[in-house]
């Protein structure tokens, strides 16, 4: 019995070690400039919230409503529209999960704040990455705190294989408030 207890305490030690470390921002040279275009936004009436201006993404589908990631499997399939959904942050590594009717998409990348990351897993259906090869994350908005708490928007695309080899690209976006 007491074996048990110290696995259960060893194990949960060390959960909330690595739930509690963040990733420290990257150091950069103290002489570099950022290139910058400006913000690009919608025209204002358009978007999550009609009358304000606020940053689109410009590599996946333009952003849905509040709580839905939104994908497209090649440009000559329809738009799917998950609306329950889910984000979480463990360890700098972010996760998306999406679920509609019995259908669910997730994929993941590892970023703070706003930017271009790589994806670095994806799943829907029986498409997933290749072996190797990642995709690209756009964050155009992004308010979540440690505790995965605030907002978070942006777009995705990469190029997919199913089970059969058969390759697609997809694209896609998603806009979560917790």
């Amino acid at each position: 019995m007491k074996k048990i207890y110290c696995q259960i305490l060893l194990a949960t030690t060390l959960f909330v070690a690595f739930s509690s470390c963040k990733m420290d921002p990257p150091v950069l040279p103290a002489n570099l400039i950022p290139i910058t275009d400006g913000p690009k936004v919608t025209d204002p009436g358009t978007g999550t919230n009609p009358g304000t201006p606020e940053p689109v993404n410009s590599i996946g589908l333009p952003i849905g409503g509040t709580n839905t990631i939104r994908i497209q499997l090649n440009s000559a399939t329809g738009i799917q529209t998950f609306n329950q959904v889910m984000y979480n942050d463990v360890s700098g590594i972010l996760d998306f999960v999406g679920l509609l009717n019995s259908d669910t998409i997730t994929f993941s990348y590892v970023g703070d704040k706003t930017g271009t990351f790589d994806l670095l897993l994806f799943s829907y259906l029986d498409y997933s990455l290749p072996p190797g090869e990642t995709g690209k994350v756009e964050v155009t908005v992004s308010t979540m705190d440690q505790y995965s708490k605030g907002t978070i928007k942006g777009g995705f695309t990469a190029d997919v294989v199913n089970s059969s080899g058969h390759k697609e690209s997809i694209r896609g976006s998603f806009n979560i408030k917790q």
